[in-house]
C-alpha cells in the first residue's frame, strides 16, 4: 500500500514537471516510479510520451514494447498510435506498415487508438479521421466531465451598422514559434480595417519578443488567454461582442 501512494504520488510529480516543461526532470521521476513497480502501466505510459517529446524513440519504443507485453491496450487506448510514432522516429518501416493496417482496422471497428492530427500521416481516409475526432472528442468530454446534457453556450448574434466593422477573433495556443505562426502571420495583416477588426487570443503565454510580436503587429487586438477556462473565455469573447471566432488549434495540444 506504502509502494502504491508512492508510486501515485511520483507520477502527480512527474505530470507537474511535464507541464512545466520538464521533460528530462519528468523521465527521472518516472523513472524512480518504475525502480518501485517495474510494470506500472501509468509510469510506463506517461515515460513514453515524454520520451516521444524529447524524441528519445528508442527509449519510447523499449517502454510502448513492454506496455504491449503486458496488454495495457484497454488502460492506454492510444497504446498503438504512440507505438507507431516512436517505430516511425526510429525508422522501422517494415514494422509501422503492419502497425498502420492493424490501426486503420481497429478504428473501422470502433476502436479508438490514434488522435487525429498523426492519423493523417497514415490515411488520406475521410471516414477514418471523422471516427478518431468523433472518438478522441469523447475522451476529452469524459476526462473534462463534460456531460452531453451539460449547459451551451448559444451564439448570440448581434446586428451591426453599416459603419460598423465586423470583429474576428482568431483564437489558437499556437502564436510562437510554430507552424501556426508562419503560415497565418501576413493573414491578419490583409483584413480590409475599413470591414474587419482583428483579434488574435492565445491560449498559452508567450513572451514579448518572440515570433508572437508578428502576430501582435498584425491584429488590432491581443488577448492573453493562458489563463482562461472556457466559459470565462467565452464570456470574454461576448463582452467584446466577437462576431466570428475561428478556431486554429482544433483537436492539438493546447486547445
Amino acid at each position: 500500500q506504502v509502494q502504491a501512494i508512492t508510486v501515485s504520488a511520483l507520477i502527480i510529480k512527474g505530470k507537474a514537471l511535464s507541464q512545466v516543461g520538464r521533460r528530462p526532470d519528468a523521465v527521472k521521476v518516472y523513472t524512480e516510479a518504475l525502480s518501485i513497480s517495474a510494470n506500472d502501466v501509468d509510469s510506463l505510459s506517461l515515460r513514453s510520451q515524454q520520451y516521444i517529446s524529447l524524441k528519445n524513440f528508442e527509449a519510447a519504443e523499449a517502454d510502448l514494447q513492454h506496455l504491449v507485453t503486458l496488454g495495457a491496450h484497454h488502460d492506454c487506448p492510444l497504446l498503438l498510435g504512440d507505438y507507431l510514432i516512436s517505430l516511425r522516429g526510429g525508422f522501422r518501416w517494415k514494422q509501422c506498415r503492419d502497425l498502420e493496417k492493424e490501426i486503420e482496422e481497429k478504428l473501422l471497428d470502433g476502436v479508438y487508438c490514434m488522435m487525429p492530427f498523426p492519423l493523417l500521416s497514415i490515411s488520406g481516409s475521410a471516414k477514418l479521421q471523422q471516427k478518431s475526432a468523433l472518438f478522441h472528442k469523447a475522451t476529452f468530454d469524459q476526462m473534462h466531465a463534460i456531460s452531453q446534457k451539460s449547459p451551451a453556450y448559444p451564439a448570440k448574434g448581434r446586428a451591426l451598422n453599416d459603419n460598423e466593422k465586423i470583429k474576428v477573433a482568431y483564437v489558437s495556443p499556437d502564436f510562437r514559434h510554430h507552424p501556426v505562426t508562419f503560415l497565418t502571420k501576413g493573414i491578419f495583416e490583409e483584413h480590409d480595417r475599413d470591414r474587419f477588426e482583428v483579434i488574435c487570443v492565445s491560449l498559452r503565454h508567450v513572451p514579448e519578443d518572440s515570433e508572437a510580436q508578428e502576430i501582435m503587429l498584425g491584429c488590432d487586438q491581443w488577448l492573453d488567454a493562458s489563463r482562461y477556462d472556457a466559459g470565462t473565455l467565452v464570456r470574454e469573447l461576448r463582452e467584446k461582442q466577437i462576431d466570428i471566432a475561428v478556431d486554429l488549434a482544433g483537436f492539438t495540444s493546447g486547445s
